[in-house]
């Protein structure tokens, strides 16, 4: 997604002064409305008098330099150009003004007036987007051949005051092929903007001056919208400019929010999130609030709750903003997306972000209650940057370092929950990581289910990914490899069967503990989400839950591809039969969202080369029950990791130099592959004595990976046999 669907602007930081005259907006005498949401005279139909110098003006606007009314019958040149009605706006060329147009700031110093006509922006109501259009035609005879027009939008502040400028500006010698007309058409430019566009700015220059010692508060926001048509440039020595334009039909609004709308509600040139409604999550919506300001409210009649927090990110180096998280405030669940080079971003597995429990007798209570959901976003310069210099409004120094979201539940009275998940880290392509954080209470004794099962089978989870593995020959899948990390660091790689369903993954969670991961990793061939990626999750801290902690995982009947049927968690192993009322865990996690690998890609680097070969000599031998198994490394999953899946591997990438990797020997205490069990074989376990090396590497005369006593027994065991 590109974040530049809302608009392209050039942000000029501009100062106001708090000393000028307050203006308020007043009940205007009819046809004379300044104070309105809409544009006044927007054909410019009224002239501002019937003299002759008062037809030349629009009523309504302020004029620059040679602008100009046109209208129907005049006999001025060019020939008048009119969209609708009888009359336009003309901007001509001027070899004495490098600027000219027209602005609705114009003033209205009548006493029962006293007010401008610029529109209404309505701030407090303003991440509804407000809207600009003109209409705009350059005809043939005047085409532009240096200087450049378009629209010039002013926020202002009661006191006349500018909040911020934003411009937008397609017309130039470039046009219709490099024509520097439109030919005689009349053409639209329409320009969006939302108050997440500026109130970034706002925010910093409120909050992150008074906490740094830098600046001073940015004044108070906007109440009007000064919209300025201009022509601009200069004409290089002895050349002469012929361009005129026409403006017509400008057409202004800011329309109010209705429940169901999704609201952007920041935009800070790096990072963009939006606040939106969706009728598939079955929990209710929730309210949400931007730094303590409840995004819709007042501005909404009815409902102003929402479901869903999208998070979009810029990828470095381009213009590109693709989903980069997204916060299902309602549920508690997060989808964590990686960015491309390319600027796409593809939804898979999400993560439950707190604790989920079965009470005896009882389903297992997943997600708890939402009551809100809260987004923190702030901008900081550092100290020794100098505010006062636009070029550090550009730099990456401005980018948000504290998006975060924080949520609030309750668990039908037995607990409650408190949880943040801080999205300040930059992601780049490839890789995307943020960390989560929460706080569960038991509200009251918990007693949790006692099944023949025992713990270990959702008990009691306290983080869980939730994912979908339909069917495998059609790549319905966001995930079909399931990695854990032990308690001494080894990390096992298996994949996924489609059958058995309805079954625990594991006969026993797998031991793991604080400081290690797990994962779900998708590879390439998937079709259905292509680009979802694969999830670390890492533990790395809890206090309150003693004892021991394991992963477990589960396959659900279902085979529709819509339904996350495939979830694996870390587990609690050592809870208690009752969580006693008052108990408090505290739990914080890194994740990562990586690309998606193929499978041969051992270390899960982007390719297949030589390191994968030897990342798969180093496994050689072993089978799933092994603990460092890893299932990318078995090529034909056949559950051996053996030279066939060597020979295959080596097949994509070239030969390598790596060595070994080969089956068994025929003989059984060949620790020298020479055919025949002697006292050579003894030499070589002997001269290879504590060494670890690939299964029947040189000395390994079982197969085991390590040179030990066991050796020497096997090659006693079979001393005088003959295999040559």
């Amino acid at each position: 997604m590109d974040r530049r669907f809302l608009h392209t602007a050039l942000l000029v930081l501009i100062s106001g002064s708090a000393s000028q005259a307050q203006f308020v907006c007043t009940t205007m005498p009819p046809l004379n409305p300044p104070c309105i949401t809409g544009v006044y005279n927007e054909g410019m139909e009224r002239p501002l008098s019937t003299s002759a110098a008062g037809m030349l003006q629009a009523r309504g606007f302020r004029h620059f330099n040679p602008s100009r009314r046109r209208f129907v019958g005049d006999v001025l040149t060019p020939p008048v150009l009119v969209r609708s009605g009888t009359a336009s706006m003309e901007t001509p060329h001027s070899a004495a003004f490098n600027f000219a147009g027209f602005d609705t700031d114009a003033f209205d110093s009548s006493p029962t007036v006293l007010a401008f006509y610029n529109p209404v922006y309505n701030y407090g109501c303003g991440p509804a987007p407000a809207t600009w259009s003109v209409w705009v035609n350059v005809p043939a005879s005047n085409p532009f051949k240096f200087k450049r027009a378009g629209q010039k939008w002013e926020f202002k502040r009661a006191n006349t005051s500018v909040y911020e400028v934003f411009e937008l500006v397609p017309i130039g010698p470039e046009i219709n092929n490099n024509t520097g007309h439109t030919n005689g058409q009349w053409q639209q430019l329409t320009y969006t903007l939302t108050q997440a566009d500026f109130d970034w700015k706002f925010n910093f220059y409120n909050d992150g001056p008074e906490q740094d010692g830098l600046g001073t508060p940015w004044p108070t926001p906007p109440i009007m919208a000064d919209l300025v048509h201009a022509v601009f440039g200069t004409v290089p020595p002895g050349e002469t400019e012929t361009g005129t334009i026409f403006w017509d039909d400008i057409t202004y609004a800011q329309p109010g929010f209705a429940a169901g709308d999704p609201v952007e509600f920041w935009d800070d040139l790096f990072v963009q999130g939006v606040a939106k409604v969706d009728a598939t999550i079955p929990e209710p919506s929730i309210p949400v609030f931007l730094n303590g300001t409840r995004l819709g409210y007042p501005c909404l009649a009815g409902d102003d709750s929402f479901d869903i927090v999208d998070i979009f990110d810029q990828v470095s180096t381009t213009a590109s903003f693709p989903l980069t998280w997204s916060e299902i405030v309602a549920s508690g669940y997060v989808r964590p997306l990686v960015q491309a080079e390319d600027g796409q971003s593809a939804i898979g597995t999400s993560l439950i972000v707190q604790p989920s429990f079965k009470p005896a007798g009882l389903p297992l209570d997943l997600v708890p209650v939402m009551s809100r959901a809260d987004v923190t976003a702030r901008v900081r310069i550092p100290a020794d940057r100098d505010l006062n210099a636009v070029p550090v409004l550009f730099g990456t120094a401005l980018r948000t370092n504290n998006f975060k979201v924080s949520t609030q539940g309750n668990y039908d009275g037995r607990a409650t929950v408190t949880g943040q998940r801080d999205y300040s880290a930059d992601p780049v392509p490839g890789t995307t990581t943020f960390t989560m954080t929460y706080t569960w209470t038991a509200s009251q004794n918990i007693t949790l289910d006692a099944s023949a099962t025992g713990r270990g089978f959702d008990a009691f989870r306290l983080a869980t990914l939730s994912s979908m593995l339909a069917n495998v020959g059609l790549g319905q899948y966001d995930a079909r490899f399931v990695a854990v990390e032990d308690l001494s660091g080894n990390v096992r790689t298996v994949e996924v069967s489609e059958t058995p369903r309805g079954v625990y993954l594991f006969a026993a969670p797998q031991p793991t503990g604080v400081g290690r991961s797990f994962w779900l990793y998708q590879d390439t061939g998937a079709t259905f989400n292509p680009l979802s990626p694969s999830i670390e999750v890492e533990l790395t801290s809890l206090t309150g839950a003693a004892g021991a902690l394991g992963v477990q995982g589960f396959l659900s009947s279902s085979t529709n591809p819509t339904d996350d049927s495939l979830s694996l968690w870390l587990e609690w192993t050592g809870a208690p039969a009752t969580i006693n009322a008052g108990t408090q865990i505290t739990a914080t996690f890194t994740v990562r969202a990586t690309d998606p690998t193929d499978v041969g890609d051992v270390d899960h680097d982007g390719d297949k080369d030589c390191t994968d070969v030897a990342a798969l000599v180093a496994l050689c031998g072993q089978s799933e029950s092994a603990l460092t198994f890893n299932a990318y490394a078995d090529m034909n999953f056949d559950g051996q990791i053996n030279a066939a899946d060597r020979e295959a591997l080596e097949l994509l990438t070239g030969a390598c130099p790596a060595s070994g990797c080969s089956a068994a020997p025929a003989c059984p205490g060949d620790a020298d592959g020479s055919g025949q069990v002697n006292f050579d074989d003894l030499t070589s376990v002997l001269g290879n004595f504590g060494v670890l090396t690939t299964p029947f590497g040189p000395g390994d005369a079982d197969g085991n990976g390590a040179v030990n006593f066991d050796d020497i027994t096997t090659v006693l065991a079979n001393f005088g046999v003959s295999c040559s």
